[in-house]
């Protein structure tokens, strides 16, 4: 009788006879699966706190006949997308919308046949972190990009300061021609 590891010493032992027969061939070449998670390198983008940020996916189906069935952006571990698009259906550009709460006032998608772009405006410095656009077709294999965001948070307030003199304003001085001068700028904030 079969058990459960007899079905599985089975199944390895099948794996491992079709990477060696099929290897050998002259022709075919066995290429290793890629997932999104082993994406290894992948673009970083940046904006600034009250400023837009654009990400851009691709979303060209992977042959003529094929078509975008759905575009889900996600962000960081999270299994709720943020924004998706559902074009089961419909064609793209016709697709339904729907957007997560918290970013239902400052989040859009730009899509055309080719790419969609989210884009978040104003940014915020929480919005930091991972990006995943997934893309499922018709017929075609879904396709997933990973995506780093930075957000840069400019200072509160910036100080010069000549020793224990502080001064807030654009000026400095009065100073005495040829005196010694040791300024350093201090900024609060900003990351």
């Amino acid at each position: 009788s079969f058990t459960a590891a007899t079905t599985v010493g089975c199944f390895k032992l099948l794996l491992l006879f079709v990477v060696v027969v099929f290897s050998g061939v002259p022709g075919i070449k066995l290429k290793p699966v890629h997932y999104y998670d082993e994406q290894r390198e992948y673009a970083e983008y940046s904006s600034v706190v009250g400023r837009k940020l654009v990400l851009p996916c691709n979303i060209t189906p992977p042959s003529p006949d094929d078509r975008v069935s759905l575009v889900l952006w996600y962000r960081g571990t999270s299994g709720n997308p943020l924004y998706s698009v559902d074009a089961r259906n419909v064609p793209v550009e016709k697709a339904k919308h729907v957007i997560r709460d918290e970013y239902v006032s400052r989040t859009s998608l730009n899509i055309t046949k080719r790419a969609a772009s989210l884009v978040i405006q104003p940014v915020e410095e929480g919005d930091a972190g991972e990006y995943r656009c997934r893309v499922d077709y018709q017929r075609g294999r879904t396709s997933h990009r990973k995506l780093k965001v930075n957000v840069i948070v400019p200072p509160k307030k910036i100080y010069i300061r000549h020793g224990e003199h502080v001064f807030e304003d654009t000026n400095i001085g009065p100073f005495d021609e040829g005196s010694h001068l040791n300024l350093t700028c201090e900024a609060v904030g900003g990351v």
